[in-house]
């Protein structure tokens, strides 16, 4: 499989990545009505991109 080279594509998968998640993030939610949920979620969603940011630039870059 060739590695995806096209612009648009990248960022429509970008844009369907973030998509996903807030779609996952709204259903959850609606299941759990809680202010103690949503501050879980958005520490969930900092520290994944935090931790994503880390592999795959501080360790490319720096180590």
């Amino acid at each position: 499989m060739d590695n995806l080279r096209s612009s648009k594509l990248i960022v429509a998968k970008g844009i369907a990545f973030l998509a996903l998640a807030c779609c996952a993030v709204f259903m959850i939610l609606e299941q759990l009505p809680k202010l103690k949920v949503a501050l879980l979620l958005a520490a969930l969603v900092t520290a994944s991109a935090r931790f994503y940011y880390f592999l795959f630039y501080v360790l490319e870059r720096y180590v």
